[in-house]
């Protein structure tokens, strides 16, 4: 009995001494090791943290920011009205169909691969192969612009169709899904009478924030707005936040230009050149007289302004394009190389190739049709002139309405070295006028007898009051420079004199 209950007890002790002294001391030792390993990666995380802080937040906002959609807003550009409120410019909202690859390639084994490209295929009708090579090539893509200028009823068309095909996909049973395809607001610049006052009105670029002659290149600032922005921003406790800034759009301009009489305007500039004697160029302006206001303006230059680069290829033929680009390119290479010796036109080839040439050439019709004749071009104002010869004469009192000249049909004029002889219309002369017949009869040497005893400082002093030779202020672009085209009474000479009177030699 005795020796069992020693035995029990040492069986006890040895259950209570779960590990030998070598081998607690083998623990603790690794112990110390595992706590020391750990005290040195907190000290080294310490360390980055603290010196590559701002670096590993930019990486942790930039991932947390690639799942947010950052867009800009486009503003809308102001409309262009008539004086009726009849638009002659506007902008419309389109969309641009967005091709999100990476959205595309998330599905588990590409299970919205195929889905979403037989949709656009069925829907839009687009290039299969086109598609999938875009999708596998720009894989890492969020963003990539496939298509432009869509409609709303073709936006809303595939949105009904993706509801409708992915709906079908789930009743099936299947994963596939169209994903990854979205559309982002864009205004398209439309003008609703194509070619209808184009020169007055100008055109713009696409994305609205340039216009290109008339109304939309001199009220530019005016038409234009502000875009606005979607984005996202993490807050002082990282978390993710919208901000939006709706667009400003920009002003809408209402012209003093009448539609109706507009188009009576260009019916018969196109009438004067298709159906009576025609000419090179044919321009008119329709104005109020009491206020100035202009009516209408137009030439024979016109072109559609919803395609302002279309040329008429009857009369823009690639012989004349080559013609008009090789005087071009003389001036470019003149410019680009200004110690060269210049080239002639015949020597044009060996410095630029066939389709530089016919760019310059397209360059030049361009600025051809798209010149507004009556405010960047001068002329000779003629007859029209010879009421502005009266009224300052008749203001100086150097004639009244009944003074009389006698037309024998012309006038002789000499310097002592030459003599010239000035003719009226009426070359048989139309005898003795007072000066309401003179200007019923528009008789030349009427005029050129009231401007000689106006005087040169006189007749001079009353084209400037009447404007000629000043700007006229109008807001359209490029109006021309006429300072220099019209004599001063220093060097206005008697024949120059006779000739202004009627209103020859000088331009306005």
């Amino acid at each position: 009995m005795r020796t069992s209950q020693s035995t029990d007890q040492n069986r006890r002790r040895n259950r209570g001494k779960i590990l030998s002294s070598y081998m607690q001391t083998k623990l603790a030792i690794t112990l110390s090791v595992i706590m020391l390993a750990l005290i040195a990666l907190i000290a080294a995380i310490y360390y980055l943290v603290r010196n590559n802080s701002e670096e590993y937040n930019k990486i942790v906002l930039s991932q947390r920011q690639a799942s947010y959609d950052s867009r800009t807003i486009p503003f809308r550009r102001g409309d262009i009205m008539d004086r009726n409120g009849t638009v002659l410019a506007t902008s419309q909202k389109v969309y641009n169909l967005i091709i999100d690859p990476r959205v595309i390639h998330s599905g588990q084994d590409d299970r919205y691969v195929d889905a979403t490209i037989q949709a656009l295929v069925s829907f839009f009708e687009y290039d299969e192969t086109e598609l999938r090579t875009l999708i596998t090539e720009k894989a890492d893509k969020s963003y990539v612009k496939y298509a432009k200028g869509l409609s709303y009823d073709q936006k809303s068309g595939w949105e009904a169709y993706v509801k409708e095909q992915n709906a079908a996909y789930t009743s099936s049973g299947s994963k596939a899904r169209i994903k990854g395809i979205w559309f982002e607001d864009e205004y398209k610049r439309t003008y609703p009478y194509d070619s209808l006052a184009c020169n007055v009105i100008g055109f713009s670029s696409a994305d609205g924030t340039t216009g290109t002659g008339g109304v939309e290149q001199y009220y530019n600032e005016t038409l234009m707005g502000v875009n606005g922005r979607e984005y996202g921003y993490l807050d002082s406790d990282t978390k993710l936040q919208s901000v939006l800034k709706e667009p400003t759009d920009g002003n809408s301009i209402v012209t003093t230009i009448n539609t109706n009489i507009q188009m009576s305007l260009e019916k018969y500039l196109n009438k004067w050149q298709t159906e009576d004697v025609g000419s090179k160029m044919a321009a008119a302006i329709v104005m109020d007289p009491n206020t100035g206001e202009v009516l209408a303006m137009g030439s024979t230059n016109q072109f559609n302004l919803n395609d302002p680069r279309a040329l008429d290829s009857s009369v823009y033929t690639d012989e004349y394009l080559m013609q008009l680009g090789r005087k071009e390119a003389v001036g470019v290479y003149r410019r680009e190389n200004p110690d060269a010796e210049p080239i002639t036109e015949d020597e044009v080839s060996k410095y630029y190739t066939t389709e530089d040439i016919l760019s310059y050439g397209r360059q030049v019709a361009w600025n051809q049709i798209w010149r507004n004749i009556p405010v960047s071009d001068t002329y000779e104002p003629g007859s029209v002139a010879k009421s502005i010869t009266l009224a300052g004469a008749l203001e100086e009192g150097a004639i009244t309405p009944e003074t009389t000249f006698d037309c024998q049909g012309y006038i002789e004029l000499n310097d002592g070295i030459h003599t010239w002889r000035i003719r009226c219309h009426n070359r048989e002369g139309d005898g003795v006028l007072d000066a309401t017949m003179g200007l019923a009869k528009s008789c030349n040497v009427y005029l050129m007898n009231t401007a000689f005893n106006e005087g040169a400082e006189n007749f001079v002093k009353y084209q400037h009051i009447f404007g000629f030779g000043e700007s006229t202020g109008i807001d359209l672009p490029a109006e021309a420079d006429t300072t220099d085209l019209v004599y001063n009474a220093e060097n206005m000479g008697r024949t120059a004199l006779a000739t202004n009177s009627f209103g020859q030699n000088f331009n306005v």
